[in-house]
């Protein structure tokens, strides 16, 4: 069902990942419930039509950094952020290497930390969401997933960090 917004500004979104797949659904639903969506992912060239994409590797500090003062340009306002990203390097654990483990952490579990500090204050301003997307490959495992594992044990982890915090204010 369609959400009627007492004000003329529509919610905004950001979907990191929303260029294809789990993420590209969350954003039509979002759009035919009248959000304006904004997509980061690093080849959004899939995205959505209606929404803005844009090119970032959210798992990059600086990168992170750049994308919500862009969206605080350019959209005034966050109210919703979906951390949908998520990438699986499948090998056997003595074929996987430092540089694979780091790069599944960085994108499925740091990416989430990275754009939560980064949005906090917008999200706050507009008593905004924060949605994580995990797998059921957090509790159960399967050969040669190990990062995968790892990075979504570690996201339901920091999601209820987050959430604990959450009603939390500073100063």
């Amino acid at each position: 069902m369609a959400t009627t917004l007492s004000s003329p500004t529509p919610r905004v979104a950001l979907i990191s990942g929303g260029a294809r797949g789990i993420g590209a659904g969350v954003a039509a639903r979002l759009l035919a419930d009248g959000w304006r969506v904004v997509i980061a992912d690093r080849d959004p060239s899939g995205a959505p039509p209606d929404t803005r994409a844009v090119a970032c590797d959210i798992a990059d500090e600086a990168a992170v950094t750049a994308l919500i003062a862009d969206l605080a340009a350019q959209e005034g306002r966050l109210d919703g952020l979906v951390c949908n990203a998520g990438i699986n390097i499948r090998k056997p654990l003595a074929d996987l290497t430092l540089a694979e483990w780091s790069r599944v952490l960085a994108v499925n579990l740091t990416s989430t930390f990275l754009l939560v500090r980064a949005a906090e204050t917008l999200l706050r301003a507009t008593h905004g969401a924060v949605v994580t997307i995990a797998s059921t490959r957090a509790r159960m495992s399967e050969p040669n997933t190990e990062a995968y594992a790892a990075s979504k044990g570690g996201l339901v982890a920091l999601t209820h960090a987050l959430a604990t915090a959450s009603g939390r204010r500073s100063g």
